[in-house]
């Protein structure tokens, strides 16, 4: 298809707006959504999303929390989360921080769930300056699931207890739609029909999750609880290929540290490497720091899917032997990730220091870097204390490079003792899990020097 191919089949504002009034008013609508239901091509997709940008700067649409599209009408008044309080009354948290949460006594929720994003008005304003409210709309998602205990019933019946506190209901699963969970289990539960005046609704077991019990079953729940994944869009994907692509090109352009002797220190069960380090000693006396860390920005532009996909999970999510990235592991674990023995693009900065610990300079570059080694935090804090049975032997001019960076940490530590700086590490956890997900062990971690 050529690009005039593509653009012909670009919907108008026209079809954009009359879809919504189409499909029903409570339904969330994102750009990938809307561009499978008005089959906008791939070439396309740039195209119509300045489509979207311009109907929203017209304010004929409004953007939800950076990701959600809705008529600006349907959208006027005081937007956010309904938090539900056990007791029935509940508030609606906007995003501006500016705003107090809304007051919504009970019976004006409009039949919002616990954690919906609503439209509520404002329906009077206390003399403190508290205001009260009642929700008018309930923007829910096509598919509302639910995470809880599953309590087994009679006949092959059973209840699922949802772990989120405020929800305010119960799930009844009938005969034959429990997947065969087990009483106690933690499960998924896909709803079929919302709650009567008794709070008790009707689901269906989507998803065994394991055992509270066990490490592996709590984690699957808190998962499946706050939406995290693994799995990212198709068009996330495609651009974060194409941008992996044009690195290479990009280090011609870029200041050249790949003479250094740079190593990165993580833990031993890392999986991405984003910061790294070297060390010189100067000729006159003092030393010179460079830091390093990934340029992630390079890989992902303002606006774009990785950009709005990034803005959707919010930070990386790490759990005992598993991490759910913010970037696909192609950037994450790759193109972003400073493994040794490939050519990098950096953000940087490298610092003069003397003698006493007093910085003299300061530069900050774009660069590229060759990782000499990818070091553990056993492995440098074992060749400092004078042994290096951790790990293979270092290479000499690693050695040597972790020497100078030793000096400089000791020079660095008595300036701080100097100056009377407070010391407030705290020892960081890791847990080890056995075969069967439960925890065997709890270990701390020594920063060493």
């Amino acid at each position: 298809m050529t690009r005039r191919d593509a653009d012909t089949r670009l919907p108008g504002p026209k079809r954009v707006l009359s879809l919504f009034e189409r499909v029903g008013r409570r339904e969330l609508w994102d750009e990938e959504r809307l561009a499978r239901r008005l089959r906008v091509p791939g070439g396309a997709r740039a195209k119509f999303r300045r489509l979207l940008d311009g109907l929203v700067a017209e304010g004929r649409l409004r953007l939800l929390r950076g990701r959600w599209y809705v008529p600006a009408d349907q959208a006027a008044g005081v937007v956010g989360r309904f938090i539900r309080h056990p007791a029935g009354f509940g508030f609606v948290s906007t995003d501006d921080p500016r705003e107090v949460d809304l007051f919504i006594p009970p019976g004006a929720d409009a039949g919002a769930f616990h954690g919906d994003l609503v439209v509520a008005d404002v329906v009077a304003v206390k003399p403190d300056g508290r205001r009260e409210g009642a929700i008018r709309l309930a923007l829910e998602p096509a598919v509302r699931r639910v995470v809880g205990r599953y309590v087994a019933g009679w006949r092959g019946s059973g209840l699922v207890e949802p772990l989120e506190r405020g929800t305010g209901f119960e799930v009844r699963v009938p005969a034959g739609k429990s997947k065969g969970a087990e009483s106690g289990e933690l499960v998924t539960v896909e709803l079929t029909a919302h709650p009567d005046r008794g709070g008790l609704a009707r689901g269906e077991v989507v998803e065994r999750l394991g055992r509270p019990e066990t490490a592996a079953g709590a984690i699957a729940a808190t998962i499946a609880k706050y939406g995290f994944s693994s799995e990212f869009p198709d068009e996330v994907l495609a651009e974060a290929d194409r941008r992996a692509a044009r690195a290479t090109a990009a280090v011609a352009r870029r200041e050249d540290f790949r003479d250094l002797t740079v190593v990165t220190i993580d833990g031993a069960d890392a999986k991405d490497f984003d910061d790294a380090i070297a060390v010189e000693r100067l000729r006159g006396g003092g030393f010179r720091l460079h830091v390093f860390i990934a340029d992630v920005a390079f890989m992902v532009r303002p606006g774009s899917a990785l950009d709005r996909e990034a803005l959707r999970r919010g930070t990386s999510v790490y759990f005992p032997g598993l991490a759910l990235t913010m970037l696909p592991p192609r950037l994450s674990e790759d193109v972003c990730s400073l493994r040794p023995h490939r050519d990098r693009l950096t953000h940087g900065l490298s610092i003069d220091i003397g003698r006493g610990g007093g910085m003299r300079d300061v530069r900050f570059h774009d660069g590229v870097i060759r990782s000499t080694a990818r070091l553990t935090y056993q492995q440098v804090n074992a060749f400092l204390a004078g042994h290096d049975e951790v790990g293979p032997p270092l290479a000499p001019e690693v050695a040597a490079m972790l020497s100078e960076a030793a000096a400089l940490a000791r020079v660095l530590l008595r300036a701080r003792r100097r100056r009377g700086a407070l010391d407030l590490e705290a020892p960081e956890p890791r847990l080890e899990l056995g075969a069967d997900g439960r925890v065997t062990a709890i270990a701390l971690y020594d920063r060493g020097l």
